[in-house]
């Protein structure tokens, strides 16, 4: 599906542990904090804060990858996409029980006050993982 015709971004993606991926892809459909942001040649310059969810990108032959991506933010600017999250997780890396475990703990955290939103924001993440695992097996 590759053709001249189709501009090719360069995408990074980056932990505190180093480089995850760097090459040449042909679109990335990245999870911010306001929805799924897609992203291909020519595209506006923007800056945006992400939600822990899965990361989307096509080769140049348009094969699709998946990434788990642990919130952090994203950067689109001249044709490159960079990525810096503080984890990745990627298919196959994460067993389901591991994840069942991260959503129960997700669920058994304090209500009190001032929890509400740390609770809120572990479960959103439990069950983004959940669902990365569940549907990405390598």
């Amino acid at each position: 599906m590759a053709d001249a015709k189709y501009k090719l971004l360069k995408c990074r993606v980056v932990t505190p542990e180093g480089m995850v991926v760097d090459i040449d892809v042909a679109e990335v459909i990245i999870p911010t904090v306001e929805g799924k942001a897609g992203v291909l040649s020519g595209h506006a310059p923007m800056l945006c804060e992400l939600k822990p969810g899965v990361f989307k990108y096509k080769d140049k032959q348009w094969d699709e990858y998946h990434l788990f991506v642990d919130g952090g933010f994203a950067h689109v600017r001249d044709n490159e996409v960079i990525i810096l999250t503080p984890a990745v997780i990627k298919p196959g890396q994460v067993e389901a029980l591991v994840a069942r475990k991260a959503l129960e703990d997700a669920f058994a955290m304090p209500t009190g006050l001032g929890m509400s939103d740390s609770r809120r924001q572990a479960i959103d993440r439990a069950h983004q993982i959940m669902f990365f695992v569940e549907t990405h097996k390598s």
